[in-house]
């Protein structure tokens, strides 16, 4: 009987060439093993039965993947047809105790060496814990103490807030006493500010008549602008006096005159125009030349009034001249036509259109007239129109 020889090599008798290895499109999953499935049953590496599989030695398939697919059938006729030789178990298990030995070893120093780590980590884990411990009671000290000192800290902030409100506060009231009685509320509410704002960079120990001139300046400095309007508008009021008496209201309940609100709005105007610094002897006459402006205004209207209503007049009475003029010449039409009619200069039908001709000459005279014509230059001209129309 011929010993069978193992898997990949070949027999004494030749065997049929087995086809190389394509994929199958459709397959049955239980009829067949995966790669891993079929080097377990053949006792073969992964790596050598796809060696065998990729030469054609064993009949495989391939996936759409790409893996091999072995049938159940063909492996089984494989194992009968070349079983391994006796002495192949042997090796196999010697070679497969010298790996458990092996591996024996590695895992002992594998725990050996984690063991060691392990106890160098606990003895980390303890010196960090004793210095966090030491590190932690310092910080808590040192917060304690840094506690306190803030506290004290800010006892004495407060202690200086109140001596220094205190000190503000008399001040204060010191600068209400410099400003004026009739001063308004809104200017008043504006001066704890201003004090505060000028003594910010001074402490309660500074020299009293260095802190008294400066809450001085600053009460001015909110006065002072309310002073100037105050005089601005006493001098605009005045400028009312440079008007002519005719435009100019008296009394306290009398509200003032167009020309009087035009003067007091171009004195504010000729006022506005000059530098914050301009004197009251700047401001005074800047005011009065602005009234006096007005005035003269006034008078320069006055007379163009007057000089209107005297035109108007006489175009009045040029028309009534007109009117006048143009009434004699018509009615002296009738009269010479009957004194052409008994000079025998026209005829009776001539004398008959009296009102044609009558309407003609108003028509001509009132195109020609001014008003200022005489009564013989009207007539003549009247003769010159009734000569043009029958004698001709």
């Amino acid at each position: 009987m011929k010993p069978k020889t193992e898997i990949g090599q070949k027999s004494a008798k030749p065997e049929k060439k087995i086809k190389p290895a394509r994929r199958a499109p459709i397959f049955n999953r239980n009829d067949f093993l995966s790669a891993t499935e079929a080097a377990d049953q053949l006792g073969v590496s992964d790596r050598e039965l796809r060696r065998l599989c990729a030469t054609g030695q064993l009949p495989a398939s391939r996936t759409p993947g790409g893996h091999y697919r072995l049938r159940r059938g063909d492996l089984e006729l494989l194992s009968q047809q070349s079983k391994p030789s006796p002495m192949a178990p042997s090796r196999l298990d010697a070679r497969r105790e010298d790996l458990q030995s092996l591996g024996f070893d590695l895992q002992e120093r594998k725990l050996k060496r984690d063991l060691r780590r392990f106890d160098e980590e606990e003895a980390e884990i303890d010196r960090k814990r004793v210095a966090t411990a030491s590190a932690e009671e310092s910080r808590h000290a040192a917060a304690l103490e840094e506690a306190r000192q803030q506290r004290l800290e800010r006892e004495r902030q407060r202690d200086a807030e109140e001596e220094r409100q205190q000190w503000m506060d008399g001040w204060i009231q010191y600068g209400f006493r410099c400003s004026p009685p009739n001063l308004p509320a809104e200017l008043r509410r504006q001066i704890p500010s201003a004090i505060e704002a000028a003594l910010s960079t001074l402490s309660p120990e500074r020299s009293g008549a260095v802190v008294e001139g400066m809450v001085v300046s600053a009460v001015e400095s909110v006065v002072a602008p309310w002073k100037r309007q105050q005089e601005v508008e006493r001098l605009v009021s005045q400028v009312r006096e440079a008007l002519p008496f005719e435009v100019r209201t008296f009394g306290d309940f009398t509200s003032p005159t167009a020309w009087e609100n035009h003067a007091m709005r171009q004195a504010r105007q000729a006022i506005a125009t000059l530098p914050p610094e301009a004197t009251l002897a700047e401001l005074t006459e800047a005011a009065h030349s602005a009234g006096r402006q007005v005035a003269e205004e006034y008078r320069a209207e006055q007379n163009r009034e007057r000089e209107r209503m005297r035109e108007e007049q006489a175009r009045k009475d040029s028309a009534m001249a007109k009117s006048l003029l143009i009434s004699t010449g018509v009615q002296s039409v009738r009269g010479y036509l009957w004194r052409l009619f008994e000079q025998k200069d026209i005829d009776l039908e001539d004398v008959g259109r009296t009102h044609e001709l009558e309407a003609a000459v108003r028509t001509e005279l009132d195109q020609k007239l001014t008003g200022t014509e005489t009564t013989a230059a009207v007539q003549e001209i009247v003769r010159d129109l009734v000569d043009d129309e029958v004698l001709l």
